[in-house]
């Protein structure tokens, strides 16, 4: 699954799915109003983490909202799971 996510707030890149920022600090961030391409999704440690390529070749993970199994809490537009739009209104 792949698509573009929009985040409604800063939200902090990482090189796993681990929400430590202490055990392992953000490598970057996107800004509000930004577009993320990802490729895939994976759902752990609490949250939905939308995942792409980086440039350098590597896998990268943003977390996207919580794994609340909620249609509405994602921090932004854009992500679709099972032919449900989150936060778009559809």
């Amino acid at each position: 699954m792949s698509g573009v996510f929009y985040p409604d707030r800063q939200l902090a890149v990482s090189a796993d799915t681990n929400p430590d920022d202490v055990a392992r600090p953000a490598l970057d961030y996107y800004n509000a109003g930004s577009s993320i391409p990802y490729d895939s999704y994976i759902m752990t440690n609490g949250y939905v983490w939308i995942s792409y390529i980086a440039g350098s070749g590597k896998r990268r993970y943003v977390a996207v909202g919580p794994d609340d199994g909620q249609i509405d809490t994602t921090w932004g537009r854009g992500f679709l799971i099972r032919n449900i739009f989150f936060k778009q209104g559809l």
